[in-house]
Parts: C-alpha cells; sequence; structure tokens
C-alpha cells in the first residue's frame, strides 16, 4: 500500500495521510471543507464543492482524474442539508 499526500490539501491531523492506493484501489475517507491554509468554509453548498475539489485532488495526486471515479459517499447530520448538498455534487461531479 502506498500512502496518497495532495499539495493542494493543509497537511492531514494527526498521523494520517489523504488516501490510501493500493494498485489501483484508492481509498479515501473523512474529507472536510478545509482550505489548504487550514481555515473552513461553512456555507453548506461551498462546502460540498470544496469537500469535493479537495477529494479529487487526492484523486489526482494518486494518478486518477475525475472519470476514474467510481463511488462518491457523503454523509451529512441534517437531512435539510440535503438538497443544497445534491446541488453542489451534481454541479460537481456532473
Amino acid at each position: 500500500m502506498e500512502k496518497i499526500f495532495s499539495q493542494e490539501l493543509a497537511p492531514a491531523l494527526g498521523p494520517y495521510c489523504h488516501g490510501m492506493k493500493c494498485g489501483n484501489l484508492l481509498l479515501t475517507s473523512g474529507a472536510i471543507p478545509e482550505k489548504k491554509d487550514g481555515s473552513f468554509v461553512y456555507e453548506i453548498k461551498e462546502a460540498t464543492f470544496l469537500t469535493l475539489r479537495n477529494l479529487l485532488s487526492v484523486v489526482e495526486a494518486a494518478g486518477g482524474s475525475k472519470e476514474s471515479i467510481a463511488r462518491v459517499c457523503v454523509q451529512a447530520a441534517d437531512l435539510a442539508c440535503g438538497v443544497p448538498i445534491e446541488a453542489a455534487a451534481a454541479a460537481y461531479i456532473c
């Protein structure tokens, strides 16, 4: 396995990496709406877009592209956030 670090992101907190690559499989988790300077975005649509962009930077650091992504799972604590999350995801992924 190979640890993946994106130069586009703030350093991972603690002893973590941005992703783990095993052959052609890349695993990521715990993505958050954090800018490279360590500041956070809180508006839900903008936060979703930034988080997806951050994830894509990890995919690209591992040699992949948007077209190589098989699945994205987004979890939200409040179901009321579903509509803005879906709007941001559709604009970014599609």
